[in-house]
């Protein structure tokens, strides 16, 4: 049987200190590994919840395409738009805008669409769904908008060529007043029946 030099078994020694030492993480490992994830999920969540907020966008241009499309079927039925006057889906009046408004105008567009689309969501006043129709004009014009949630979206609401720089608007309404009036007068969306804000 070999004997070992004094050295040898230092150097046994060394390495079986040092192999039983590294099967095991120290403190400061694992808290770098829990910092690691931590950090992780916290980019994971942002990413999900832009995510989340670019697809109600999407949601509601195409809600508001869906009803566009309502309006034209009535308006080719009637020859004229639903007489609806600024009508949103706000918390306040339980999703049915002013006075019951928007449930006026889904009561409207029943044939054609029901029930008309809410805000992806909820019932709730920062993120809503407008529609206002112009008696002014008899009911020959109208306007539909809603606000983008996510920042990607603001060139869609600046670049819209309605009135409001916050909202996405589409309709005959929106471009006219802005096109023909300025400031205040290009409001399109009125309680008195007017097609713009100070014009008529």
């Amino acid at each position: 049987m070999r004997k070992y030099s004094k050295s040898e078994t230092k150097t046994n020694i060394a390495i079986k200190l040092w192999t039983s030492r590294s099967k095991a993480f120290t403190l400061v490992e694992l808290l770098v590994a829990i910092s690691i994830i931590g950090l992780m999920s916290s980019i994971t969540v942002v990413a999900l919840k832009s995510a989340r907020a670019q697809s109600r966008d999407a949601k509601r241009i195409n809600q508001l395409g869906q009803l566009q499309t309502a309006l034209e079927l009535y308006f080719d039925k009637h020859g004229t738009y639903p007489q609806v006057n600024n009508a949103s889906t706000s918390k306040k009046e339980n999703g049915c805008g002013q006075s019951g408004s928007w449930c006026e105008l889904e009561t409207a567009l029943t044939a054609f669409m029901n029930p008309i689309p809410r805000d992806p969501l909820g019932l709730q006043d920062d993120y809503r769904l407008y529609y206002d129709s112009d008696s002014n004009t008899n009911n020959n014009s109208y306007g539909l908008m809603t606000r983008m949630e996510h920042g990607a979206n603001v060139s869609l609401m600046v670049n819209d060529g309605g009135y409001y720089l916050d909202f996405y608007e589409i309709g005959p309404e929106p471009p006219y007043c802005a096109r023909t009036y300025s400031g205040n007068g290009a409001d399109w969306l009125t309680a008195n029946s007017k097609v713009c804000q100070g014009g008529d």
